[in-house]
C-alpha cells in the first residue's frame, strides 16, 4: 500500500471515530444533512472539472496560471480549469499516464474560447498546443510554429 493510501485509510478511520463521538452530542438528522451537503459539494467540484492531473503547489505552473489569468481577462473559472488540463504535462510521452484526448480537447476548447473573445494570440498558442498533443497521440514530435508577425503587434 502506498503512503498516500495508508494516510487516506488513517484519516478515514479517524473521521469515523470522531463521527461516532459527535453523534452522541448531535442529532442524527443534522449529521446526515451535513454529510449530504459535503457529498453534493464534492460531486459538484468533480463534475465542474475541479480535479485535474496537475498537482497544485508547483510554483512554476502556478505562476503560469496566474500569468494566463492576467493576460486573458476573458477567462472564467472553467477556462482556468481547461488551462490546467491542457498544460498539466510538459510532455506526456515522458512516461506519464495523462489522458491525451482530454488534454487535446481542453486545448481545443480554449482555442474556441479565445477566438470567441477575439484574442488571436492566445487562440494561436492554444491551437499549437492542440496540434502538439495530436502529434503525440500519433507518436510524433511537433515543433511549434513561430507567432505570425500580424499577431506580434496585437
Amino acid at each position: 500500500m502506498s503512503r498516500v493510501g495508508l494516510a487516506l485509510v488513517c484519516i478515514v478511520a479517524f473521521l469515523a471515530g470522531e463521527a461516532g463521538v459527535l453523534l452522541k452530542h448531535v442529532p442524527v438528522g443534522y449529521a446526515i444533512g451535513v454529510a449530504l451537503v459535503c457529498g453534493v459539494v464534492g460531486w459538484l467540484s468533480w463534475w465542474k472539472g475541479g480535479t485535474t492531473n496537475q498537482q497544485r503547489g508547483d510554483a512554476s505552473f502556478e505562476s503560469f496560471i496566474a500569468e494566463m489569468k492576467g493576460v486573458c481577462p476573458w477567462m472564467t473559472g472553467e477556462d482556468v480549469v481547461l488551462v490546467r488540463q491542457a498544460f498539466s504535462s510538459v510532455h506526456p510521452l515522458s512516461g506519464g499516464d495523462e489522458d491525451l484526448e482530454g488534454v487535446a480537447q481542453a486545448a481545443l476548447r480554449l482555442t474556441e474560447r479565445a477566438c470567441l473573445c477575439h484574442d488571436e494570440r492566445r487562440a494561436f498558442a492554444f491551437w499549437q498546443r492542440y496540434q502538439e498533443v495530436r502529434a503525440w497521440q500519433q507518436g510524433q514530435e511537433y515543433t511549434w510554429l513561430p507567432l505570425p508577425e500580424a499577431l506580434e503587434e496585437v
